[in-house]
């Protein structure tokens, strides 16, 4: 998948910078991390020395607590855009008393906007990912 989404691109740039994933997928890669790197290494310590953080030819794996379990996502921010309604981008709202608070308000702000992209070849999914 990381080579589909960089395909007939030019740069760094055409290949996903971050990749998000489930906590089941990204522990099964963690797993299997360790697996070679006792083979190569032979030595958990110098397996950690990573600080705890995993990557797959550089790019940073992650995961989320939103992502379906046995999927992973292959992200490329450089062909990815927030836009944000000029409208209600960070509106306030009525200042309103909080409960059981007397002397105290609050206020609530409001955005409303889209995660867009003009180039969905450069972004990719597995899905059914599962050990064994």
């Amino acid at each position: 998948m990381f080579n589909d989404c960089g395909k007939m691109g030019e740069g760094v740039s055409r290949f996903p910078d971050i990749i998000v994933c489930s906590q089941d997928v990204h522990e099964l890669y963690e797993g299997e991390c360790l697996e070679i790197s006792r083979i190569l290494i032979g030595d958990r310590k110098m397996a950690d020395l990573g600080f705890g953080d995993i990557a797959y030819k550089g790019r940073p794996i992650t995961w989320s607590p939103s992502c379906p379990t046995g999927y992973m996502y292959f992200l490329n921010t450089s062909v990815m855009e927030w836009v944000a309604d000029p409208i209600e981008n960070f509106t306030l709202g009525d200042w309103l008393p909080i409960i059981n608070q007397p002397r105290d308000v609050v206020a609530h702000t409001m955005t409303v906007g889209n995660l867009v992209t003009g180039n969905c070849s450069r972004l990719g999914v597995i899905h059914s990912i599962k050990e064994g």
